[in-house]
């Protein structure tokens, strides 16, 4: 994860193959992909969790604290 990102939670696709890393001080959740040999994380895709033009803050509590992934 890119330092300064804050990753705070991760949960697994069902598949076990995805994991998606909520990082609260940047406001991203990033999908990886899995490499359960390697123990290996390589960040495929990101997603601003955020508003448009609204900034994470944890003092006014606009960030985010969990990922929860639908088993369909």
């Amino acid at each position: 994860m890119p330092e300064g990102s804050g990753p705070r939670h991760l949960a697994f696709h069902p598949s076990g193959k995805l994991v998606f890393v909520l990082c609260e001080l940047d406001g991203y959740v990033r999908t990886c992909s899995w490499d359960s040999e390697k123990g290996l994380l390589v960040q495929l895709h990101t997603t601003y969790t955020l508003p448009d033009g609204t900034a994470p803050c944890r003092a006014h509590h606009s960030g985010s604290a969990h990922v929860l992934v639908s088993a369909d």
